[in-house]
């Protein structure tokens, strides 16, 4: 590959529409480039171009040497390191929004269809935690494998369907439901209501799990539901607001007997929509049913839980709703909740009352995710609620628990922590709860059950920096300083992502923080929004053998001064990191030139 290198195109404002479609081929494109002399061909990632031809401007480009290639975008040439790069992407803690996109342009970077085949393959193995829409197709991949290149698109599970530009494609899948056979997801977009039908009209016979439809789509109720294809078993509408006239259209179509999961959130159901499906015969048990922000009342929740259907239900979310207690207590004490594995109750004001009554549901011992955050009106969740959930015993099957936007409180927290229950739990946020230091004091030293990896405590007053404070380095510690609780945090050795958004850190906490030695796992550490932060808090953060292990870093919001940009360009995670967030704030053009060239894509600059 002397004279090709593989090049990832990122800013290209000043060109053409035509002139990107010409030189983007899926995550990346091959342009002949002339590389200065002492550069070895391996990496050229490209942040800015002015001219696209059969030249790129070197000025425009930075070069990486092969070792930093391989370290942060994986996009080694030879194909051990990309099975290693996609291994490695696949088991990081970034976010699926950085990790997808990277597994793709290593995929892109695949020399023959059999590489391509393989490293697509081991994709789809080491992301299976990702949901199907956050697993796209690469951009153009369905149209290349037409013409007989199926490696391109053996990657992902999801794709964007244009009913004025895709019906050849949608005749292709259909006419051998073999083909991509890791395609389970077709999201269809478009507002032309006979291209659409024409679309859907093509996709009979194709095998989908989820189809999912937005908010322009503007076909007749009826006409849609008859267009879908029959082996389409689930439907995605979220927001698309169609009105209970929808959910009579769907209780009645012909697809809801087999349907498997109905995606409804925030389209106006009410107690009719509602009642028309309960009503509705099937052979078919719901697995998964959305019907959040439906304005459904403490009645329609009662009618809910004795559907017939509702036997066997695995995934359920009512979030958004005004369930309050009494509703509450009428669903999550059904009979019929014995398979559920997951359950969103936010934003339904259920208090203390409401989460007692799943607790004390002797038929729900299998929930491994639980969502009751997003309160903003009393009753809120408060420390009895804790209490109760910490001491439930069926609690052993919970790996993830969100009661962000309550009132736990410090007594809750520590309940929580502490509780020989929720051993299994890998997933804590408790965002915006009114925990205080106090409540990482009483945890200091004390051996824990719980020990989750990933922990959200934004929002909560951590520090004592609030938004009008002046940044301030941390103070010398000496023999005589008294320990510091985090030091002590034996509940967080565990933990690989931990999220101190807006919890008024000053620099001592933080210094504390990073400086623990119960951290030694940490990849994540989000300290944005803490304006008592500044340039002698990152200069001592850049300090801490903790952060050359970070593959996400985020600081957005901290009062940066001179001297910050040549931190950050000189950090210990530099080579590494795979996503840094900074604010532009304080940095100057020169220094925020030298982090561009420096992280590239890795970054992002507010």
């Amino acid at each position: 590959m002397s004279d090709n290198i593989w090049v990832q195109l990122n800013t290209m404002e000043s060109v053409s529409d035509e002139e990107r479609d010409r030189v983007l081929a899926a995550q990346g494109a091959k342009l002949s480039f002339e590389l200065p002399a002492d550069v070895r061909p391996s990496v050229v990632l490209v942040d800015a171009l002015t001219d696209v031809g059969d030249r790129v401007d070197p000025t425009m480009v930075t070069v990486y040497d092969a070792l930093t290639f391989r370290r942060v975008y994986g996009l080694d040439l030879h194909r051990e390191g990309k099975l290693a790069a996609v291994r490695r992407w696949g088991a990081s803690t970034a976010a699926s929004y950085y990790r997808w996109p990277a597994i793709l342009a290593i995929l892109s970077g695949a020399e023959t269809e059999e590489e391509r085949a393989t490293l697509a393959a081991l994709a789809n193995e080491v992301c299976a935690d990702l949901e199907s829409g956050d697993r796209d197709l690469a951009g153009g991949a369905l149209a290349l494998a037409m013409q007989g290149l199926p490696a391109l698109a053996l990657a992902g599970a999801s794709e964007v369907l244009d009913p004025a530009t895709d019906l050849e494609i949608a005749r292709w899948l259909a006419a051998d439901p073999s083909r991509v056979p890791n395609l389970t997801h077709v999201r269809v977009k478009g507002d032309d209501a006979q291209q659409m039908l024409a679309l859907l009209n093509a996709l009979e016979g194709r095998p989908c799990e989820l189809m999912t439809f937005f908010s322009d789509c503007q076909i007749d109720n009826e006409a849609l539901f008859s267009a879908i294809p029959s082996t389409v078993r689930g439907l995605d509408f979220t927001y698309c607001k169609r009105g209970a006239a929808f959910f009579d259209a769907l209780a009645s179509s012909r697809l809801w007997p087999a349907l498997e999961r109905a995606l409804l959130h925030n389209n106006d159901g009410k107690a009719r929509g509602l009642k028309a499906l309960i009503a509705a015969p099937k052979t078919t048990p719901i697995r998964a049913l959305d019907v959040g922000y439906n304005h459904l009342k403490p009645a329609d929740f009662a009618a809910l839980a004795k559907a017939a259907w509702l036997d066997g239900i695995e995934r359920l979310a009512v979030k958004y709703n005004d369930g309050l207690a009494k509703g509450a207590k009428a669903l999550l004490s059904s009979k019929k909740l014995s398979g559920l594995k997951h359950l969103d109750f936010g934003a339904n004001e259920i208090g203390d009352a409401g989460l007692e009554a799943l607790c004390e549901n002797k038929s729900i011992t299998k929930l491994e995710s639980l969502v009751i955050e997003g309160n903003s009106v009393e009753p809120l969740i408060g420390p009895a609620g804790a209490r109760a959930l910490a001491s439930w015993e069926a609690g052993s099957s919970i790996r993830a628990i969100n009661l962000g936007q309550n009132h736990i409180g410090d007594e809750g927290f520590v309940a929580l922590v502490t509780s020989q229950n929720l051993r299994s739990l890998q997933k804590l946020d408790v965002q915006y709860n009114n925990i205080t230091p106090s409540a990482f004091e009483q945890l200091a030293g004390v051996e824990t059950a719980v020990r989750p990896k990933v922990v959200s405590l934004s929002g909560n007053k951590i520090g004592s920096a609030g938004y009008g404070s002046k940044p301030k380095g941390p103070k010398k510690r000496t023999a005589k300083s008294p320990a510091s609780p985090w030091s002590e945090a034996l509940w967080l050795t565990e933990c690989i992502d931990l999220n101190l958004y807006n919890t008024e850190l000053d620099a001592d906490v933080m210094a504390a923080i990073v400086a623990s030695p119960q951290l030694a796992k940490l990849r994540n550490l989000n300290l944005s929004s803490n304006y008592g932060l500044g340039t002698k808090a990152l200069e001592y953060l850049c300090a801490q053998p903790l952060v050359a292990q970070l593959e996400v870093l985020e600081i957005l919001y901290w009062k940066l001064s001179a001297g910050a940009g040549a931190l950050l360009a000189e950090a210990p995670f530099a080579k590494t990191i795979q996503h840094l967030s900074v604010s532009k704030e304080g940095l100057t053009d020169e220094e925020q030139a030298q982090l561009r060239k420096v992280y590239g894509t890795r970054m992002y600059l507010s």
